[in-house]
């Protein structure tokens, strides 16, 4: 499956969420559209870690010194035990694998779980033992890994087929076709801010009728967008072009 498809499910996708805030979930992901469709394209079970302590710890002091406490491995192996049954892992983290559109396709293919780390992380044999990824949704630090693995779920989720009410929306996102979406424009065509003198117009040629010059426009409104705001994405954007001209 292409990263601007939407995912066509075989079966409904379950997620596991490891956290020792369990009452986090399904938070925000229980509104709009996603919310609506779980249970019908989707699960979602949040599981408390410090049912997993060990002598009433879950967390102890890193070897070699250094602040904050480390989650021991004994306990997340514990849980990752108990519900283990060839999903795929990952472990929300600034150090992992930089998460983007075209991963979603990949996170769907399997069932999921996410093991959400706090305090300074989670201790890293359990990381390596458990085959885990490590993902990041950024180079900023949060307080722990449940933010980011809403994030990574809403995301995955929107891309179902049949979750979004206009099947259209998701291939017409940013990052669908590895561009920034367009500029987008509504009633009144003709608008005058309160308190001033300024006047915005609807570009004409979306007023046209015209489809095939609507459809050049998008494009053309697309590139200069990424070109000008994300060098990157227009790089790799440039790239795909020159080697589709020459295959």
């Amino acid at each position: 499956m292409s990263e601007h498809e939407e995912c066509k499910l075989k079966k409904k996708w379950e997620v596991d969420v490891g956290t020792i805030f369990p009452g986090m979930f399904p938070g925000p992901l229980s509104f709009s559209c996603v919310g609506k469709s779980i249970d019908k394209f989707w699960n979602i079970n949040s599981h408390d870690l410090r049912k997993y302590r060990i002598k009433k710890d879950l967390d102890d002091k890193p070897f070699g010194g250094g602040h904050g406490m480390i989650m021991r491995p004994d306990c997340m192996d514990s849980w990752l035990s108990e519900i283990y049954r060839g999903q795929k892992i990952i472990y929300p983290s600034p150090r992992g694998r930089v998460f983007d559109q075209s991963m979603t396709s990949e996170l769907l293919e399997n069932d999921l779980i996410i093991l959400c780390g706090r305090y300074e992380g989670i201790d890293c044999r359990v990381l390596k033992h458990w085959n885990i990824e490590e993902v990041s949704i950024g180079d900023y630090i949060l307080c722990g890994g449940e933010l980011a693995a809403m994030v990574m779920i809403e995301s995955c989720v929107r891309t179902i087929e049949g979750v979004l009410g206009n099947s259209k929306s998701a291939l017409e996102d940013s990052f669908s076709d590895g561009l920034l979406e367009n500029d987008q424009y509504t009633k009144p065509a003709s608008w005058v801010p309160k308190n001033t003198d300024l006047e915005y117009n609807v570009p004409h040629v979306l007023r046209s009728g015209n489809h095939a010059s609507i459809s050049k426009w998008i494009l053309e409104n697309k590139e200069n967008l990424t070109e000008n705001r994300r060098s990157d994405l227009w790089s790799k954007y440039v790239a795909r072009k020159e080697k589709n001209v020459h295959s």
